[in-house]
């Protein structure tokens, strides 16, 4: 711990830190792994692609079945919640503690595209399913944040209708890129973060942004069974649950 304070406190520039970590990760595109070429494609220009229906409606109820009395008991026991803020709850494992959630989380085909997209070593680091039921709850995940300077890829199931007043995926399109009006903020997240906030934008900043480099916010409503992929360094945030709850899977992959 005291030589990584050391390393953090030299007067070095955070472009070579980030250019020492992506080549220690080994971080590649390769789009033969993937069959899905078109979905990659979007990826690139985008950061985020979804899949329509990628489950039918009876996959859908099966896990949602199976999993929503879990969720419903974090809610109402709040030391057994990993509680990330007031309202959501993550169950973590969510593959270990429902047999229909499994096939999402070991989906071939989604894996494949992760390769492709971040690396042949990816691995589905974490598996988690997501309830929010507090009605104008807000906290971190509402603000608009990118995950970590590490390349994440996350897959995420809807696993109920979702419009705009069921706390949609909102996404700042084309901030994925490694470009440089982000690192001041990711070499300050790097540096201090201690309780995982000084990875935010505010507001003013998202707009500037949007100006400056013709970035579009997309809300990103759907139907029960889509899915959707995306690169979370660009620019993200949960919107606001004015109604009803909202139950989502979560596959988190990164070398």
């Amino acid at each position: 711990m005291l030589i990584k304070k050391f390393v953090k406190s030299l007067p070095i520039t955070y472009e070579l830190v980030r250019k020492s970590i992506y080549k220690k990760k080994a971080y590649k595109l390769d789009s033969s792994l993937t069959k899905s070429k078109d979905i990659l494609e979007t990826l690139l220009k985008d950061g985020i692609a979804v899949i329509p229906s990628y489950y039918d409606t009876e996959t859908v109820d099966n896990i949602v079945n199976d999993l929503y009395p879990s969720m419903e008991q974090l809610s109402k026991v709040e030391k057994d919640a990993v509680r990330v803020l007031d309202g959501q709850f993550r169950l973590d494992n969510a593959d270990l503690k429902n047999k229909y959630a499994k096939d999402f989380f070991d989906d071939q085909d989604i894996y494949d595209i992760a390769k492709a997209y971040v690396s042949k070593d990816v691995k589905s680091e974490f598996r988690i399913a997501d309830y929010s039921n507090k009605i104008g709850a807000f906290g971190r995940s509402d603000s608009w944040h990118f995950d970590d300077i590490i390349h994440r890829f996350k897959a995420f199931l809807y696993l109920s209708d979702v419009d705009e007043r069921n706390a949609p995926f909102i996404y700042l399109v084309g901030s994925h890129k490694d470009e440089a009006w982000r690192y001041p903020q990711e070499h300050i997240y790097w540096q201090h973060d201690l309780d995982g906030s000084l990875n935010c934008f505010h507001p003013h900043q998202v707009e500037r942004l949007k100006t400056k480099f013709g970035f579009k916010e997309k809300i990103f409503t759907g139907k029960k069974g889509d899915v959707i992929l995306v690169d979370t360094k660009g620019l993200h945030r949960r919107g606001a649950l004015h109604e009803g709850e909202r139950l989502i899977l979560v596959n988190y992959f990164e070398v």
